[in-house]
């Protein structure tokens, strides 16, 4: 699925997303899979949707070649998934709010809702 869906066409290295799409299929993987289309390839995205504001902030950091590790980056990831399952796509709505830091509780995945659900099969 990874390798037929983003190719090398993704900001983020193949590990990554396998992990992912991994653990995330474990609750829903059409969710999952709509996630990373959004968040990776930046597809069907509107200008005030939480996961415009993460590509971009990913894209920016990459371009500017930043001192994120690997683990924050996947952190981050993980974070955003996390809070977009329990919440919807409106979970973050400002690049600052993106990173993940040490003390937050978004490294572990999370089962999607029923509304973070309906707003992602609506979305694509």
């Amino acid at each position: 699925v990874i390798k037929k869906e983003f190719g090398v066409r993704c900001n983020l290295n193949r590990a990554t997303l396998l992990y992912v799409y991994h653990i995330g299929s474990r609750y829903d993987a059409t969710y999952t899979l709509k996630f990373l289309r959004k968040a990776v390839l930046a597809i069907g995205l509107t200008g005030n949707e939480t996961l415009y504001f993460y590509h971009q902030c990913l894209n920016e950091f990459k371009a500017k070649q930043s001192n994120w590790t690997k683990a924050e980056f996947e952190h981050t990831l993980i974070k955003v998934w996390s809070k977009i399952a329990d919440k919807g796509l409106k979970a973050i709505t400002k690049k600052a709010q993106i990173k993940a830091k040490k003390d937050e509780e978004y490294l572990q995945f999370i089962a999607p809702t029923e509304q973070a659900l309906i707003e992602m099969s609506n979305a694509i």
